[in-house]
């Protein structure tokens, strides 16, 4: 069936990326993981654009009925989470290197070879802080794409209607809300959820080459 159909393309997709990052014995070791936070992220996105009754201190009058209002919220677009999910590949990527070449030769393995002298002096702090930067930056890539279209949506959606006490303006932003929202959803939500996965692949494969 249609479900049975996607959940093979994805496995297939994350199998050959795994594949073209590590060799065959690392891909099979670490494809789980790479799998699940690919479907973890798109799922927890994909969610993030249902409408959910989550302000129920601000019920909707319709008729004289109550309704209580819908919102959409991502839960990724809470930082502690893709920091948790980043921290976990950091220390993965890093536990395969130390297995790999051991502590002096993983240290080693940071710089490119022929590298010697005064440059390495330079070198070692620069590579080390990168690695870092990279638990920062697939943190804040997976945050601030998520945090950035949830406010354009509410913002196109009415919310810069109601700052601007212009019910006019909603009418007119409404469209271009709508317009995001579609773009979000169908793209942004599986495409962060790609590139998490394929960086955790990559990362965990250039941890134990030899440079």
């Amino acid at each position: 069936n249609r479900v049975q159909t996607a959940v093979e393309l994805m496995y297939d997709m994350i199998r050959r990326l795994t594949r073209d990052s590590m060799d065959e014995k690392m891909s099979r070791r670490w494809f789980p993981l790479v799998f699940t936070l690919f479907v973890f992220i798109l799922v927890t996105n994909l969610l993030g654009y249902v409408p959910l009754p989550v302000n129920t201190a601000e019920p909707l009058n319709l008729g004289g009925m109550h309704f209580p209002s819908f919102q959409i919220y991502a839960a990724d677009t809470n930082v502690a989470i893709p920091l948790i999910l980043a921290l976990g590949v950091f220390i993965a990527y890093n536990v395969e290197g130390l297995r790999a070449h051991g502590l002096l030769g993983y240290i080693k393995s940071l710089v490119p070879s022929g590298i010697g002298g005064g440059m390495l002096v330079m070198m070692y702090p620069l590579e080390i802080l990168s690695h870092f930067l990279r638990l920062l930056s697939l943190t804040v890539r997976l945050w601030a794409n998520l945090l950035a279209g949830h406010m354009l949506i509410g913002f196109m959606a009415g919310d810069l209607a109601v700052l601007l006490g212009s019910e006019v303006l909603g009418w007119l932003t409404l469209p271009l809300g709508i317009a995001i929202y579609l773009f979000e959803c169908v793209l942004i939500a599986g495409l962060q959820a790609f590139i998490f996965a394929i960086l955790t692949a990559i990362y965990l494969g250039s941890a134990v080459e030899s440079h």
